[in-house]
């Protein structure tokens, strides 16, 4: 006879897995920009540009956003890897530079820990999910209840 497999088991399983992915790597970002904001400073920069990439629909637009700021009279620009929609042309943003290359720069807000934390809450949420569908599907095969009498039924067999 072939064993019947867990089909709660193999829908979730991926999910848990990619859950478990996005969590090692938001921590591993969230560590690495830790310690690069320990040794950074932090100054205001100027936003010269916004390039906007329009996607398919109306909710797939991309944002470059471009920055010049200045260190010790020299001025250094590039990309900022962030856009917020409060974001103009000629606005300023709190940016971290690195002390030793000023060319190394990120975004000193939030950076997306709002949306972090969400995705993290959802993921945490998928994984118990399954663990507890999981859980429940094997407690059920392994304990089924006799029938409400006690006794077996009987289907009209003549003893």
């Amino acid at each position: 006879m072939k064993p019947k497999t867990n089909k709660a088991k193999w829908i979730y399983t991926p999910f848990a897995a990619i859950g478990i992915v996005f969590i090692i790597v938001g921590t591993v970002s969230a560590f690495d920009t830790a310690d690069f904001k320990k040794t950074a400073l932090e100054t205001t920069a100027v936003i010269t540009d916004i390039h906007i990439h329009k996607g398919s629909d109306d909710d797939s637009d991309r944002y470059d956003v471009y920055i010049a700021f200045d260190v010790d009279g020299k001025e250094y620009s590039g990309e900022l890897k962030h856009y917020s929609s409060g974001m103009r042309k000629g606005g300023n943003v709190q940016i971290f530079y690195a002390q030793n290359n000023p060319h190394n720069f990120r975004y000193a807000g939030m950076g997306g820990l709002l949306e972090r934390c969400v995705f993290l809450v959802v993921w945490l949420s998928l994984c118990v999910n399954w663990h507890y569908t999981l859980t429940r599907h094997v407690q059920t095969k392994r304990f089924k209840k006799p029938p409400a009498s006690g006794r077996q039924k009987d289907h009209g067999n003549i003893s």
